[in-house]
């Protein structure tokens, strides 16, 4: 189980605490990521029950990306959330109603509100493959055999932006010519290729 502490810095906004939808009065998120459960008393037919408010410690699910997800329950169901759904259904605005969040920084973790934004899952994947998140992307080197300036790039998708390309031009070439290959006044490896001699 994960205890995240959250120091705020005067330059900071303010954290502000919104109802999570369908579970109002019981629990909040704010627009740093922490959700925290409210004081309530529970009235049934064999006794009336108080419980206290705490914050939610969340829980790290086992998948490919580790998101934070908490527990959250009503009327005897507990449902599993991830914290950054909570945060963006609360802060992020959605006017073109896209289905899936994506955190900017790249960073499962972080699920404040000015990390997250709203996407389709192109734009989700495409994000992944431009900041070599995916583990399918490959990081690339450039060196210009002129004047041996090194660029690299997180993806071969925007190497071949950079190149003027298409974005599949570099994934073609790879197939037909290795790793490692020269284009014009380049040298250009891809992956864990070594440099060319």
């Amino acid at each position: 189980m994960l205890h995240l502490k959250l120091k705020l810095y005067p330059h900071q906004k303010k954290e502000i605490w919104k109802d999570i939808k369908g579970y109002e009065g019981l629990y909040q998120v704010s627009n740093y990521g922490r959700v925290r459960g409210l004081d309530r008393i529970i009235v049934d037919n064999w006794c009336t029950r108080e419980f206290k408010g705490k914050m939610l410690n969340p829980t790290e699910h086992n998948g490919k990306q580790p998101y934070l997800y908490v527990s959250l329950s009503k009327q005897g169901k507990a449902k599993k959330i991830f914290v950054h759904q909570l945060v963006a259904e609360a802060f992020v605005p959605n006017p073109e109603n896209k289905p899936q969040v994506n955190h900017k920084d790249g960073n499962p973790k972080n699920n404040k509100a000015s990390n997250l934004e709203w996407v389709t899952n192109a734009e989700n994947t495409q994000h992944a493959y431009d900041t070599g998140l995916n583990s399918k992307s490959k990081k690339c080197t450039l060196i210009n055999m002129k004047t041996k300036e090194i660029r690299e790039f997180p993806s071969m998708r925007q190497l071949g932006m950079y190149l003027g390309k298409s974005s599949g031009w570099v994934y073609s070439v790879v197939k037909e010519k290795g790793s490692k290959f020269n284009y014009k006044n380049y040298q250009i490896k891809v992956g864990d290729a070594k440099c060319l001699e």
